[in-house]
């Protein structure tokens, strides 16, 4: 048994001190905050995303280095048909994938929890609509009177992994899939901005409608209309489906329309809020880069005021060493 465990630890140490791994861990920024209670909710992985890129120590990070080479519908094939979306996002040679899926609270619509939204910033970002984000069992406030039959809070959810088979079992089967062609794709930061929207147009479950069928239909649906260049992967046809039947072919078609154009003003916005917050003249990352600006330029003028005294002193140098001669 000691034996074993011996070898188990020298077998971890050669994984951990691996190119690859260490590859894996020097990528991972961008979902620490999935590790963190309330950061798993698409709203709060959007949030934490927001923060990396406005924080000082990693706002160099490029947005667009993780690509989603791949977006699948799962659905399972066990008891109750249930269907989520898994993206595989791609930055050099290092896969993760991404289980974005849609759920229902067990509280009904019209009483949302008392829970209030945390907020959490970057070390030295300013506050703003995209660093709120919301626990398990919290979603964002809803209009009341509707809590109907049928009718919870959404709770749309991301986990990752680098192994496939822990966000997808094998009781799932791929009923959709597209693929993009490399430098092709959405970004993480692009997938994010999608689920959140989703989310933000149906924040209530409602299982006649606005269920996980629909809100994987329509992830992917407008992720084609978003980025154009894809394939469509050869599955079995795939019927529309709701608990009561097949879905309305016109409401995911018009949902599809409507989320893209809110996409379209959100991810402009999270752009935006990225760059006033880092350009901004009182932001930490605007003042360490004017400071570094000014200390090369005073640099440049101490290094020519030593070469015009040098060229100065030339001429008297030359005429000592003829002198010596």
């Amino acid at each position: 048994m000691l034996k074993c465990r011996l070898v188990n630890r020298e077998f971890n140490e050669i994984i951990r001190s691996s190119t690859l791994f260490q590859d894996f861990q020097s990528h991972l920024e961008e979902f620490n905050g999935l590790r963190v209670v309330g950061f798993d909710h698409v709203e709060g992985f959007c949030s934490s995303l927001s923060n990396l890129y406005k924080s000082v120590a990693t706002s160099s990070i490029d947005r667009n280095r993780w690509k989603v080479t791949r977006i699948s519908i799962l659905r399972g094939t066990r008891f109750f048909a249930y269907e989520s979306l898994v993206a595989q996002v791609v930055c050099g040679r290092v896969i993760v994938y991404l289980r974005i899926e849609r759920k229902s609270h067990l509280r009904q619509a019209g009483n949302p929890s008392k829970a209030t939204p945390k907020t959490q910033t970057s070390d030295h970002s300013t506050p703003s609509p995209d660093n709120a984000t919301y626990s398990r069992d919290t979603t964002p406030p809803t209009a009341p009177g509707l809590s109907s039959s049928g009718r919870h809070l959404a709770s749309d959810e991301i986990t990752y992994s680098k192994v496939y088979t822990a966000v997808a079992s094998y009781h799932e089967k791929c009923i959709e899939a597209i693929r993009f062609p490399e430098g092709k794709g959405l970004s993480l930061p692009q997938i994010a901005v999608l689920a959140r929207c989703v989310n933000n147009f149906a924040p209530i479950y409602f299982i006649y409608g606005e269920n996980h069928y629909w809100f994987a239909h329509v992830m992917i649906e407008t992720a084609k209309l978003i980025e154009t260049d894809f394939t469509l992967e050869t599955m079995p046809k795939r019927k529309r489906r709701t608990l009561s039947g097949l879905l309305t072919p016109n409401k995911p078609i018009s949902d599809v329309i409507k989320v893209k154009t809110m996409y379209d003003e959100q991810w402009a916005a999270f752009v935006q809020d990225i760059h006033d917050s880092i350009n901004s003249y009182n932001s930490e990352i605007y003042q360490q880069a004017l400071q570094r600006s000014l200390e090369e330029e005073e640099r440049k003028k101490c290094a020519e005021v030593e070469r015009l005294a040098a060229e100065k002193d030339r001429p008297i140098a030359e005429a000592q060493e003829e002198i010596k001669d």
